[in-house]
């Protein structure tokens, strides 16, 4: 059977094995000074990157990056290329948010309105107070940012606010890319409503879920998530999504049904499951109305419900007295519209607007 075609999740290419040789692959730490191009949909980044100990100078990076922001810092590892217009360039193989170091890196760091509450002004007084230590008291110590002028209780929640939000940004963005989800995805799944700031624990609970509520991740996407998470082959949350995902397979190819006995067949190979289990499962899926069984048949119970309203409704229009008013000569309703038109319609095309006016329904 083909993929699912909702199966498009961009799962990133694995790291490649870094070698030892500065000429091959580089690592690098910094600040993105600014962002030159950036594409929301495939994650595609071109920034300029302030290297720690400004070495380097600003640096040209290429690759993918999940929602980046001027001011961030940031660990890259990558290899050189040389393009013949733009220069010099590092291709992202992989990438890590960090925090700067040093109390410039820093000060620059909370200048950029990362964090609400801090702009230039402040970002400058509160490394000017505490140097190098500065996130550690944001983190740990934060009353102590009392002491920097121009910061009372309001402004002093305001900081913790953007802080801790900031804070929870960057721990879900780095766990979905630490198990394979790229960068266009992991924003999607952080922008969904139902996921947020509970998307590890979501994610963690049933990544299957991530079907019904994300466009674009389909089952076998969702699987190689649940893989790297460490849920097991057998789980009930996989068995199920992967019987509704060959159900789904059978729709795609115009069937509204599938035969029990080919898709408990399918599914075991899909799934790499005893036949036994998915029996059991399909009877669980039942109980919760997620399929409808009759004699030997399968239906996913959302499909099934759309078909049978569709066929109310046409019942409804066949059973319903006409509305509107049918010309008793076709031709005077056509003439005027090919005068008004200059357009002759042929004899197919008469009668079907002659079949429009006469039927309640026409395909």
């Amino acid at each position: 059977m083909n993929t699912d075609p909702q199966d498009s999740l961009d799962i990133l290419p694995p790291v490649f094995p870094l070698s030892k040789k500065r000429s091959i692959v580089d690592t690098l730490s910094g600040v993105i000074e600014r962002i030159t191009f950036y594409n929301d949909e495939t994650g595609y980044l071109v920034a300029k990157l302030r290297t720690e100990d400004d070495k380097d100078g600003l640096v040209t990076i290429v690759g993918k990056i999940a929602s980046p922001n001027a001011g961030e810092h940031l660990e890259v590892q990558g290899y050189w290329t040389e393009n013949k217009r733009y220069g010099r360039q590092l291709k992202i193989l992989d990438y890590r948010l960090t925090h700067p170091k040093t109390a410039r890196g820093i000060e620059k760091f909370l200048a950029s309105k990362l964090i609400n509450g801090i702009g230039p002004v402040y970002a400058q007084r509160i490394v000017e107070r505490f140097g190098e230590m500065t996130l550690d008291v944001i983190d740990h110590t934060p009353e102590h940012l009392l002491e920097v002028e121009g910061i009372g209780k309001k402004k002093l929640e305001k900081i913790l606010q953007g802080w801790n939000r900031h804070k929870k940004i960057r721990e879900v963005m780095i766990f979905l890319l630490d198990h394979n989800v790229s960068p266009t995805f992991a924003v999607r799944i952080y922008s969904n409503k139902n996921y947020g700031d509970r998307a590890i624990e979501v994610v963690k609970e049933n990544p299957y879920q991530l079907i019904r509520d994300v466009k674009g991740i389909g089952f076998l996407s969702a699987d190689r998530i649940a893989a790297s998470i460490g849920i097991k082959p057998n789980s009930p949350e996989r068995l199920a999504a992967g019987i509704l995902h060959v159900l789904y397979q059978f729709a795609e190819q115009g069937n509204m049904y599938a035969p029990q006995e080919e898709l408990i067949k399918e599914a075991s190979g899909v799934l790499d499951i005893e036949e036994e289990e998915i029996e059991r499962t399909l009877a669980v899926l039942a109980g919760e109305n997620e399929i409808i069984i009759e004699q030997d048949r399968v239906y996913n119970a959302t499909h099934m419900r759309l078909e049978q309203e569709a066929a109310s409704r046409l019942i409804a229009i066949r059973d319903n007295p006409t509305r509107h008013s049918i010309p008793a000569d076709t031709e005077s309703f056509i003439s005027p519209i090919e005068e008004s038109f200059e357009v002759c319609f042929s004899d197919s095309q008469r009668d079907a607007v002659k079949s429009m006016l006469e039927s309640k329904i026409l395909i």
